[in-house]
């Protein structure tokens, strides 16, 4: 029984720290964030912090990876094998967890964020994107990267854009345009 307790203890400590760095964040990057800083605003002291985290980039890393998770468990409920519409799908539920986490999605693709955060998460979903067009595109492996790459730039682009200017554009609108960028280039976008 007292080992469900500290478990318990153990994920609202990480929640405090994790809230914490994210407050932070939002006004100086990571580079400037002390452990201090972080301990004070958790309400919890060193020694606490460095039972689970080495330094403050430890947890970044660990929000980060569970921002990655959760875009995963989004994306693993999709058939890859069928083309546009799933495409669309997919790039909605992704639209619709940013949206939902709208403020942490901010602070990690922001200005504060880590540019390596944005970098991990294309790789991470390359690999899915590549499969799906080399399978309804028929391309070589080299030639389905660079388009990858492509598109995901722009995309992410677009995605920061979206966020700064308040999420104006709805999720499926906004899956809609990202979706025929992609497919079909800018011109064929319907104005």
């Amino acid at each position: 029984m007292a080992e469900k307790k500290e478990d318990k203890r153990i994920r609202y400590t990480k929640i405090f720290l994790k809230e914490s760095l994210i407050n932070l964040l939002k006004v100086k990057p990571i580079n400037k964030i002390t452990i201090k800083e972080i301990c004070d605003g958790a309400d919890v002291n060193r020694a606490t912090f460095y039972a689970y985290y080495n330094d403050p980039q430890g947890l970044l890393e660990e929000i980060e990876l569970e921002v990655r998770d959760n875009i995963n468990n989004h994306l693993n409920s999709f058939n890859y094998e069928s083309e546009d519409s799933e495409l669309k799908d997919m790039m909605k539920k992704i639209l619709e967890y940013v949206n939902q986490n709208a403020e942490l999605c901010m602070i990690l693709i922001g200005q504060n964020g880590e540019t390596s955060f944005v970098k991990k998460l294309t790789s991470f979903i390359q690999e899915r994107y590549i499969r799906l067009y080399q399978l309804h595109k028929s391309v070589e492996q080299v030639t389905a990267e660079y388009i990858y790459t492509f598109v995901a730039s722009g995309c992410v682009g677009i995605i920061q854009k979206w966020m700064v200017e308040g999420r104006k554009i709805s999720t499926d609108e906004m899956a809609e345009l990202l979706v025929d960028l992609a497919i079909n280039g800018i011109n064929n976008i319907k104005m």
